[in-house]
């Protein structure tokens, strides 16, 4: 049917008004991102400098440069280089009056060296301060979300054998934040490197979860001693436990069902991704203490909890009707020093944010930053992971105070696209006015 004149001026109207709505997000993101890595550069000068040869370029300067070619889109090194020259008038105009000492963009080589020259532990140290002073959590109760994360393309070869490099991450599931991150070491693993990161951070009322690597005793005295809470996983790893506790719950739930207290997740019955999943959770405070006594939590933990998963994958014939498919039950055990002040539903948020959390971050690390290919070695290799960590986390926190959206790779095609949007340069009394009020 065709259109009327007055239709479609009113539609050229409505799509005017979109580009125009569109157009004033994307400047206000760019003015919120150039605030937030103006105010990084402020604190990248803390990092000691290690070069011989520190020749026109200071480091904090090579720095923020990587962090804003992070930022553009570019997971390269060399890449970096070439587009940070190609936009070398409004990266400088960008970067206001300290811009002045850039006076050309260094080499690949020169940023390389940089990395390479700068202890892991102060760039761990720098940027996760400005990440937890600059992102707010508005709920109060933190969450995080310990795991490895492999870099396979730093994979090296010691005495014949190949040896993939591991980072141990500590997620904020609040926010999707970092908040920071240790290598572990070749001669040891992920529970070895766990007491130097969990020293490291402030863990005062704090609820950390990890997967099954990390389920052993020692690990949940050192979370409580410091001040924090632990739900960890039990698995093959614990098969006498995990025995013991499930015929626990499972007597439990026959004789004395008034102690359980369940909750069902609201996304149960939803079709998402090919399959309905649907969630069941159950907590048990009363008697666990006498079950657990003899193993290695007797006296840490005070409650058990179970997650009943019932996974029905939806296939469709030629003509699209769905075909019955006999469901998949899954069950895991956890548990945690939590006593009764934990709630089902609050168990429930806290497994659901550790795996939303890491398998959102390792994927996106992957997929848009191409971790997982880069050949960097050496302690550029830490540093430059921890600030695609950063950049992610500015972008996670762009996502959260936009309300929109917007991919990963949206938000970094946008800071590419209008870096050099008119008005985007701000004065640096503006940037500090626009940091001293988040909202």
């Amino acid at each position: 049917m065709k259109r009327t004149r007055a239709e479609t001026e009113q539609a050229q109207y409505f799509r005017y008004l979109k580009r125009a709505k569109q157009k004033e997000l994307d400047r206000q993101l760019t003015i919120h991102m150039r605030c937030m890595v103006l105010d990084l550069w402020g604190h990248l000068d803390e990092v000691e400098d290690f070069r011989s040869r520190k020749g026109q370029y200071p480091l904090d300067l090579i720095l923020i440069l990587l962090f804003i070619g992070l930022m553009m889109g570019e997971n390269n090194v060399r890449n970096i280089e070439t587009v940070l020259k190609h936009r070398y008038g409004k990266v400088k105009s960008w970067l206001g009056k300290r811009g002045a000492i850039l006076r050309k963009i260094p080499s690949d080589t020169t940023i390389l060296r940089a990395l390479h020259k700068c202890d892991p532990l102060d760039i761990a140290t720098v940027l996760a301060e400005w990440i937890e002073r600059s992102f707010y959590v508005e709920d109060g109760k933190l969450h995080y979300a310990v795991d490895g994360k492999a870099l396979r393309g730093a994979t090296r070869k010691i005495r014949g054998k190949e040896h993939a490099s591991f980072i141990l991450n500590a997620f904020c599931a609040n926010d999707g934040t970092i908040r920071l991150q240790i290598e572990v070491g070749n001669k040891t693993n992920e529970v070895g490197s766990m007491p130097d990161l969990f020293s490291a951070i402030d863990l005062t009322n704090v609820t950390i979860t990890i997967d099954a690597a990390g389920t052993y005793g020692k690990i949940m005295n050192i979370i409580t001693s410091n001040g924090g809470h632990a739900i960890l996983p039990v698995k093959g790893n614990q098969s006498n436990l995990e025995k013991n506790l499930s015929d626990f719950i499972q007597r439990v739930e026959v004789e004395h069902p008034e102690r359980i207290r369940s909750f069902d997740d609201i996304d149960n019955g939803k079709y998402q991704h090919g399959r309905i999943e649907d969630r069941h959770y159950i907590l048990i405070t009363d008697g666990v203490n006498d079950i657990l006594k003899g193993t290695t939590f007797d006296g840490l933990a005070h409650s058990v909890g179970m997650v009943t998963r019932k996974i029905t994958k939806v296939k469709q014939d030629e003509d699209g009707n769905r075909l019955h498919v006999e469901p998949t039950v899954e069950k895991q055990i956890y548990i945690s020093d939590y006593g009764k002040e934990l709630t089902a539903e609050q168990f429930a948020n806290f497994v659901r944010g550790h795996w939303r959390g890491c398998e959102t971050m390792h994927y996106i690390l992957d997929i848009e930053f191409d971790e997982d290919r880069s050949t960097i070695h050496g302690c550029a290799k830490t540093n430059a992971s921890f600030l695609r960590k950063a950049v992610l986390s500015l972008i996670n926190n762009l996502k959260k105070i936009s309300n929109t959206r917007y991919s990963c790779h949206d938000i970094r095609s946008t800071f590419r696209d209008t870096l050099g949007f008119e008005g985007s340069v701000i004065s640096d009394d503006d940037v500090r006015e626009i940091l001293s009020n988040p909202a």
